[in-house]
């Protein structure tokens, strides 16, 4: 680095360049981010993450450059894993309750089921997802950390929330 300068001066003095670098990649690719400094945010955790010496500011901007670009797709790529899944799981459920009468108790479930997935997903749509990935299609935790793009520690947390979140919804619908 520059005479001393630490990576930490280095995204100081370059952090609107990389802004203005983080909008055009957020424009290159819509629906990745709602704005450039939360896309920017997640390569910028990348850049901290490399191990590399990044010795000046064009350094720094290059290879930021290429982890937004990564950053963009795999935000991309992890929407339309929870679309397909949440698609997925919406026309089971929708079958299951085709095949049923409305008085069933199992369309009753179904729809409590339904009801409680889509209070999750409005809450959190990554543990909604994940637990979808696991209950719906079987799915193990590593495959759905590699989906999800996430450590399994993290799938195991989301998948303790999302089984209470959903338990204790549905034993508010019983107990109705």
């Amino acid at each position: 680095m520059h005479q001393g300068q630490t990576l930490d001066e280095l995204i100081r003095q370059c952090w609107e360049d990389l802004l203005v670098i983080a909008e055009r990649e957020r424009q290159r690719h819509p629906g990745a981010s709602d704005d450039a400094a939360s896309l920017l945010g997640e390569a910028m955790t990348r850049v901290l993450g490399q191990r590399c010496t990044i010795a000046s500011a064009s350094q720094l901007k290059g290879l930021t450059s290429i982890l937004l670009k990564r950053a963009a797709i795999d935000r991309l790529r992890r929407r339309r894993v929870e679309r397909e899944a949440r698609s997925l799981i919406g026309a089971t459920v929708l079958q299951n309750l085709r095949d049923g009468s409305p008085d069933d108790a199992h369309s009753r479930r179904a729809t409590a089921l339904a009801e409680a997935m889509e209070a999750l997903a409005s809450y959190d749509e990554r543990k909604a997802t994940a637990l979808t990935l696991s209950a719906g299609f079987g799915m193990d935790r590593e495959a759905i950390a590699q989906a999800l793009e996430t450590s399994k520690a993290t799938v195991d947390r989301d998948l303790a929330f999302a089984k209470t979140w959903v338990a204790a919804k549905l034993k508010a619908e019983i107990d109705r």
